[in-house]
């Protein structure tokens, strides 16, 4: 084979190697778009055990928090946003958009801690609260990036509170909005993702 040609089949073939390699990062590498969403167990305020990916998030457009009951931070703002998109999108809470709270503070938030905060906060139908295994919430945090790569900044539960994912799943699109924004203008973002272009 010439040089040319030989040239031209390795550059033809780079892009399936690159394919091949990606599938078979380990599990250990940097998060990126293209890995799985883990399918963690997670437990809801009620009791229920679920799968994060197979029975919450599954052919659904989610709003994820991460927060924790005992946050004297940001995290009462992110709800308080969650409450004013509750009540902008209605009925279509639970039916087509479901918001998933999930805890940073496992040890503490209790399925009966977690089912009396949604209590007191207002939570309808449609809003879930889950906790469980510390490595498995941090592993989940993990892939869906809310992490900062500074150590110390990411230690600190706070900055995690501090941005609501929003994803659909049967679009494979998933971005991140900060909970500060307007609670309108985090509603639209949701609408958007959600909508079906045909």
């Amino acid at each position: 084979m010439s040089r040319a040609r030989r040239l031209w089949a390795a550059l033809l073939a780079a892009p399936l190697l690159a394919c091949h390699g990606a599938e078979e990062r380990s599990v250990s590498a940097p998060p990126s778009p293209f890995e799985p969403i883990p399918d963690v167990a997670l437990v809801t305020q009620d009791g229920r055990s679920l799968r994060f990916y197979e029975d919450l998030v599954r052919g659904r457009t989610v709003v994820v928090q991460f927060f924790f009951t005992d946050c004297q931070g940001v995290c009462p703002l992110s709800t308080g946003k969650l409450l004013q998109m509750q009540e902008l999108l209605g009925p279509r809470l639970g039916r087509d958009i479901f918001f998933l709270s999930i805890t940073l503070d496992p040890a503490h938030d209790t399925p009966a801690v977690l089912a009396e905060h949604a209590r007191s906060v207002g939570a309808g139908p449609g809003w879930t609260f889950l906790t469980g295994a510390a490595e498995d919430i941090e592993l989940l945090r993990r892939r869906l990036g809310v992490f900062d790569l500074d150590p110390a900044i990411d230690a600190d539960r706070n900055q995690h509170a501090g941005v609501l994912v929003l994803g659909n799943d049967k679009k494979q699109r998933w971005t991140m909005r900060p909970a500060t924004l307007p609670a309108g203008f985090l509603n639209e973002a949701v609408l958007r993702l959600a909508a079906d272009p045909r």
